[in-house]
């Protein structure tokens, strides 16, 4: 099910080295029902207070999920 999809979140199966740079969504599928899950990082604050306010690697609004539907 799942499709190349580089303008999604990044990949929530990720090791330490690629953390920050492997995108795509992983998904589960149960009876009918399936399940896609991709990670953002939302970055509100430095330790010191400064406010950024950011996502990584996109906003949730900006995802783009590539995925297609076929028998089983």
């Amino acid at each position: 099910m799942p499709s190349n999809s580089p303008n999604c979140g990044l990949y929530p199966g990720y090791s330490d080295e690629t953390m920050l740079t492997e995108r795509g969504y992983s998904s589960t599928i149960k009876g009918d029902n399936v399940t896609m899950t991709t990670k953002i990082l939302h970055i509100i604050c430095d330790p010191g207070g400064i406010l950024y306010d950011i996502y990584y690697p996109r906003k949730p609004e900006d995802l783009e999920w590539v995925y297609y539907v076929g028998s089983r």
